[in-house]
């Protein structure tokens, strides 16, 4: 694992190792949420394709060279640190925002074989292939096992299909670096954000209004999708009790890109996005795979079927869920309408507009179901962002239905971990009983 020798301005060195190596974030998350951590590695990969072919369709821009996937995971993980007169600190900028300042002559595109990206990248490239070539192992004698007809256990199962997941985010990631110290850009002839923004709304962006969420720059690139709203939503919600967990308060303009984010689809992404979802169902109802396992005794089995038809169920409806929602998308974007809130087309949402709204509704409509005098902490959950940033504001009704659901899923999902090592204390003897200790599957 590369060393880290950039402290961050508003965060620890343990806030700069979850940010600055994916291998860590992969690691730790992995436990906690894998098939989140997947699903936004998925985003990250399609995106990262996605801009490939753009400036495949514009190479006088790169002045030659390939923009490849490297370089556009470098980019949208914030290699690029934007540095102007009116923004001295710099902000970052990711693969679509560069695009568009290049071909409209805002910025010049540093030389690609000047960033040395492959000789920031070669540590962590290490630590991904050893973990994955242990994972892969172990998968292998596990699968030798079931050959020969021999038990495994339920933490073997569960590590099983982490690890499953665990490959399959490694790939897609393949061609994310490690970033410690940005590459710092600059507009031509020392030109200002706002001067690039004033260009933008007489010639591109005619409804960008004055007001600015994350970034300056925003406008470009920024789309209004659910699973990035309902992930920032869990992601503030542990701020919103005081528990900075793996996140923080952000600053305005961001000084980094989040460690986790999903981006909007594409037309493009419809066949990968039915092959993630095939896989993330697979792994939905693994835990199913242990129904005839042995356990101590038969109170912890049922627990176990009961859990694992829940945690797939569960799953399976979010997979539904955000890939109705992606296509619903991806047809709205063919369409050419906006997606998102933060370009003026729709007005800026907050808790007391929202209350005031639903009391006009009420006075017009006495007696409806909809008509629940819901206290401004409740309403107030629907945007937790510390500017009320309106394309983070969530369905109430939504969030409450996934976080009812949520809280036996998370128990579920706790239930698996602790019967793991609890059910050790009773198993059969075969359990113990090695395999090939090289070279499985040959030899009979």
């Amino acid at each position: 694992m590369g060393v880290i020798r950039q402290r961050s301005r508003h965060g620890g060195h343990f806030v700069v190792l979850l940010r600055d190596h994916p291998a860590v974030l992969l690691d730790l998350d992995n436990y906690q949420r894998p098939e989140g951590i997947s699903a936004i590695a998925f985003g990250e990969f399609v995106n990262a394709r996605r801009s490939v072919r753009q400036f495949r369709q514009t190479p006088d821009l790169c002045r030659g060279k390939r923009w490849t996937l490297r370089h556009a995971f470098f980019a949208n993980s914030g290699g690029f640190l934007l540095r102007t007169p009116d923004f001295p600190a710099g902000f970052p900028v990711n693969a679509k925002q560069i695009h568009y300042l290049a071909s409209h002559g805002h910025v010049e595109i540093p030389d690609l074989d000047e960033l040395q990206i492959e000789d920031r990248n070669s540590a962590d490239t290490l630590s991904r292939l050893i973990a994955i070539w242990q994972v892969f192992w172990f998968s292998v004698t596990e699968l030798r096992r079931m050959q020969l007809g021999l038990p495994i256990t339920t933490i073997e199962l569960t590590a099983l299909t982490f690890g499953g997941v665990m490959i399959c985010t490694s790939i897609l990631w393949y061609h994310k670096p490690c970033i410690t110290i940005p590459t710092i850009i600059h507009l031509k002839a020392d030109k200002t954000v706002q001067a690039v923004r004033l260009a933008a709304r007489q010639h591109t962006h005619p409804n960008l209004p004055d007001e600015w969420w994350r970034t300056p720059l925003d406008f470009i690139s920024r789309e209004n999708f659910i699973f990035d709203r309902d992930y920032y939503f869990m992601q503030m919600l542990p701020l919103k009790f005081h528990l900075p967990l793996l996140s923080r308060k952000t600053q305005k303009p961001w000084e980094r890109f989040p460690c986790a984010s999903m981006d909007a689809p594409g037309p493009e992404s419809v066949v990968p996005l039915m092959l993630g979802v095939i896989f993330l169902a697979f792994y939905a109802f693994s835990f199913c795979l242990a129904w005839d396992f042995m356990f101590p005794t038969q109170i912890e089995q049922l627990l176990w079927r009961v859990c694992s038809v829940y945690h797939g169920c569960y799953t399976g409806a979010a997979l539904i869920h955000y890939a109705i929602a992606s296509w619903r998308f991806i047809q709205n974007t063919k369409d050419g309408r906006s997606t998102s809130r933060a370009l003026g087309e729709r007005p800026v949402p907050n808790a007391a507009h929202d209350i005031e709204n639903q009391a006009q509704r009420c006075t017009k409509r006495k007696g409806s179901l909809g008509c629940l005098h819901l206290p401004s902490w409740l309403v107030g959950l629907r945007n937790l962002s510390f500017d009320q940033d309106p394309d983070v504001t969530s369905s109430l009704s939504g969030l409450l239905a996934w976080t009812a659901g949520g809280v036996p899923f998370c128990l579920c999902r706790a239930y698996f971990y602790v019967e793991d090592f609890i059910s050790l204390r009773s198993q059969p003897a075969d359990v113990y009983v090695t395999v090939d200790s090289f070279a499985p599957f040959v030899g009979g």
